[in-house]
């Protein structure tokens, strides 16, 4: 089974178009029902729990995605290093 189409770069993104508005609202979204759910529903301890949760998850699928772009043979330090914004506040 080859990978490697499922791990391409999407090369029909454009910058303020359908696809890219679409997540943007929806991550504004999450991020302002996420804590009010958290808040009303949740326990100081299960808050707790879930931050780190996500936190862990979003750490590792940065490692992750690392890790399949070097088992793929595809890996490129100069891109696919976390040294932007984006992959280092996902380590963080």
């Amino acid at each position: 089974m080859d990978l490697s189409s499922f791990f391409a770069y999407n090369q029909d993104f454009v910058f303020l178009g359908k696809q890219h508005l679409l997540m943007v609202l929806l991550m504004t979204i999450v991020a302002i029902l996420l804590p009010v759910f958290a808040k009303k529903y949740l326990t100081s301890t299960q808050q707790l729990w879930l931050s780190r949760s996500m936190s862990i998850t979003i750490c590792l699928w940065a490692l992750i995605y690392i890790i399949l772009r070097w088992w793929l043979n595809d890996f490129d330090y100069k891109t696919d290093l976390p040294l932007d914004i984006c992959n280092l506040v996902a380590l963080l």
